[in-house]
């Protein structure tokens, strides 16, 4: 989360190397990235919002975020002056605990410390948890929401136990952690994330009244009593790539120039501690083996082609569309491919025949046709990225049962107006869209600034004293 406030950003080119040289997804070229101070930019715009919030009720809020999201939601409650989220929920998220070569490749010495990382997480917990207390007993009797079940129809409360289902609880104060070990991006190599492997149980261990964590993987339960599950050994793959077999942990791997594999592959023994609370209706092993059809579009003898597949929740590759296919209509299935092959550079070299090189044989670079030929016909591996936020049973099963249930008061039409633009960047009342001048906050107390560099030169201090 530190690197939201760094005044650089991601560089292709490390020390004269090409980082497109370890890159072996076609439809994600590298390119260098602006500074990521707009992070801390929009966490802060989001912060505000929520202190707004604050001041006009005691409306229950919850951070619902994904992706890059999640830093933003962790930001902007550290941000926060004001009582911060009822509950943050993370899916997929970046947020990784360990020190990696590719950080160091990236960001060099200034990127943070795995204890500066932990301890980051820490203080978003600790200021978290006081809204656990939240429902004092005047609070509780003023609120007028729901109706139990069995025939009982009294008003929600949280220490409501039914008959004949599952006991209420009380969500104030939680940070959820969703994590997906089929997601391609969460867990490659450089990042293996919490939002891929979850949060260790050691780490664990010190704020599970806080933190709560659920896993969404291929013919596992979701939803159901917590327990330590496995994780580096998952149910078998139902449709193995060629080459690929049924226990192994990816649906096909990729090697990357001398650093090993694309996507990590955990321990086969590896668990982790999935701890929160069983609902209603959880999705069962079976729910999440069965396969759903779809019809994709293949490229053969450059025809466009529509065929019916089975795609189970972790997508195999077979089950890809081209990257440039297009409808039966002419418009293109991917509607992003216009935009990425508007700026995608020649890479690949072609051996051509030529009678006047030795060999007879000569090495060139593609050209654009043989590019835009190339590209059209590549079929990404889907990254399973964002199956959790589109799995529409996860949401209503699991995801709205975890929400804290609390004040929802009314607001009258400017009120709604006034939330509306502070939360539309595109509202022109945001400098940095009306001008393009980021407001960048200072780190907020909890970001815990501990780089490496510092790490390193203390250690040197400390052995130049001890007289090593």
């Amino acid at each position: 989360m530190q690197q939201l406030w760094n005044k650089e950003g991601f560089s292709r080119h490390v020390l004269g190397f090409d980082m497109q040289h370890l890159n072996t997804e076609v439809e994600r070229q590298l390119n260098d990235a602006p500074p990521r101070e707009y992070f801390a930019h929009a966490a802060q715009r989001l912060a505000n919002l929520i202190d707004t919030i604050r001041e006009q009720s005691l409306n229950s809020v919850t951070l619902l975020s994904h992706s890059q999201g999640t830093m933003i939601a962790l930001a902007a409650t550290l941000l926060c002056k004001k009582r911060p989220p009822d509950a943050v929920m993370l899916m997929n998220s970046p947020y990784a605990l360990t020190d990696k070569i590719t950080d160091a490749l990236t960001v060099g010495g200034d990127r943070p410390t795995d204890g500066a990382r932990l301890r980051t997480l820490q203080a978003v917990v600790d200021k978290l948890r006081p809204n656990k207390q939240f429902f004092n007993q005047k609070r509780l009797d003023c609120l007028r929401v729901g109706a139990t079940k069995c025939g009982q129809m009294h008003f929600w409360k949280p220490d409501i136990v039914h008959p004949c289902g599952t006991p209420e609880r009380d969500n104030h104060g939680r940070l959820y952690n969703y994590f997906n070990p089929h997601d391609r991006v969460m867990g490659s190599t450089p990042l293996q994330s919490i939002g891929w492997q979850g949060i260790p149980g050691g780490v664990l261990f010190g704020m599970q009244d806080v933190v709560k964590q659920r896993m969404l993987a291929r013919g596992t339960s979701c939803g159901d009593e917590p327990a330590l599950t496995p994780f580096g050994t998952l149910p078998r793959i139902p449709d193995p790539e060629p080459g690929v077999l049924p226990t192994d942990f990816w649906n096909k791997n990729k090697p990357i120039a001398k650093f090993g594999k694309l996507w990590s592959e955990p321990p086969q023994d590896q668990m982790v501690s999935v701890n929160a609370e069983k609902v209603p209706h959880p999705l069962t092993a079976e729910e999440m083996s069965t396969p759903r059809k779809k019809k994709v579009i293949k490229v053969i003898n450059g025809k466009m082609t529509t065929e019916e597949v089975n795609v189970y929740f972790d997508e195999a590759l077979h089950t890809a569309d081209a990257w440039g296919a297009r409808k039966e209509d002419g418009t293109l299935n991917e509607p992003d491919y216009a935009y990425f092959s508007s700026i995608q550079q020649r890479e690949a070299w072609i051996d051509r025949d030529d009678v006047y090189s030795p060999g007879g044989k000569k090495r060139e670079l593609e050209t654009q046709e043989e590019m835009q030929e190339r590209i059209t016909n590549w079929y990404p591996m889907p990254p399973n990225h964002s199956t959790m936020p589109e799995h529409v049973e996860f949401m209503k099963c699991v995801v709205a049962y975890d929400l804290p249930i609390g004040y929802a008061e009314s607001y009258r039409r400017d009120d709604w107006y006034r939330l509306m633009v502070l939360a539309d960047w595109t509202s022109f009342q945001d400098d940095y869209f009306a001008d393009g001048k980021l407001d960048v906050p200072a780190k907020p107390p909890g970001l815990d600034p501990e780089t490496v560099s510092e790490q390193q030169r203390r250690a040197d201090e400390a052995r130049i004293h001890n007289g090593a």
